[in-house]
């Protein structure tokens, strides 16, 4: 089916709904999926695209993000804090399925 006939048999369909509140909660479904002010889908990945560098260089991720390291008494201040008891094999075993 191309797309006008896609078009089309969707019209009929909404044509033939007679209750108001179907309308309603279709037209609201509608407006949540459609492209955002009337923009094609190539204007929205358009509005998103970046450059793909051909390797990832972490100290230029680092510095572009303004990383600047843990501190790592902060770090050992919150797990104090923290009080875990159980061992870390069985913490990380609960992490899988």
């Amino acid at each position: 089916m191309n797309l006008a006939a896609k078009k089309m048999d969707i019209v009929q369909w909404v044509l033939s709904i007679q209750n108001e509140a179907v309308l309603d909660d279709l037209s609201q479904h509608i407006r949540q999926i459609e492209p955002q002010n009337g923009q094609s889908d190539d204007a929205l990945l358009f509005k998103y695209k970046g450059e793909i560098e051909e390797k990832a260089d972490l100290e230029k991720i680092k510095r572009e993000q303004g990383f600047t390291g843990i501190n790592k008494a902060k770090m050992t201040d919150l797990a104090r804090q923290a009080n875990i008891e159980e061992p870390l094999e069985d913490l990380l075993n609960m992490l899988t399925p």
